[in-house]
C-alpha cells in the first residue's frame, strides 16, 4: 500500500486478497486508530503473485526489512517468522530455532515460518529423532 508520492506506507499477503483489501475500507470495520490512519492516507495498491503460501510469506518479510514501512511493526525486527537450522558443521548437529541466517554459513536453514509452527516441529523431530538439543562444544575435552 503507497501513500503519497508513492511511499510504501504497508506491505502485507492475503490468501484472499479482495476480502483482505475490502476488510481495510469497511465503514463498519472496528480498526484501530493506527489502521484508520493508514486506510486515510493510502493512494494506491500494488500486488504482487507468488505460486505458494511460503513464497509469499518469505518476500513479504524480504520486501518489510529493505523497505522499513512505517505501518509494518511486526517484522521489522524478525521477531515475527523464525527458520529451523540444522547445524550440519557440528560433529553432532542440532536442531533448532533461529532467527539470524547469517551467523553459520556451515547449517541449512529452512523457513521463514511462524513462532508456533517451528515450536511444534522442533517438539515432534525431538520426540522422533534421538538428536541432541543443548549447545554444548562437545569437541572441547571435558575437564
Amino acid at each position: 500500500m503507497r501513500g503519497e508520492g508513492g511511499k510504501i506506507l504497508y506491505i502485507g499477503k492475503a490468501k484472499n486478497l479482495k476480502n483482505r483489501v475490502r476488510s481495510y475500507f469497511q465503514e463498519s470495520a472496528d480498526h484501530p486508530r493506527r489502521t484508520r490512519r493508514m486506510v486515510f492516507q493510502i493512494r494506491d495498491i500494488d500486488i504482487i503473485i507468488t505460486a505458494t503460501e511460503l513464497e509469499a510469506l518469505t518476500l513479504e518479510s524480504t520486501l518489510i526489512k529493505q523497505h522499513q514501512p512505517y505501518y509494518n511493526v511486526k517484522l521489522k525486527d524478525d521477531k515475527s517468522y523464525p527458520y529451523v537450522k540444522i547445524t550440519y558443521g557440528e560433529k553432532y548437529p542440532r536442531v533448532v530455532l533461529a532467527r539470524d541466517l547469517t551467523r553459520d554459513p556451515s547449517a541449512r536453514y529452512f523457513g521463514p515460518y511462524s513462532a508456533l509452527t517451528v515450536r511444534r516441529a522442533l517438539e515432534i523431530i525431538h520426540d522422533v529423532f534421538p538428536l541432541r538439543e543443548c549447545s554444548l562444544d562437545l569437541d572441547k575435552e571435558q575437564k
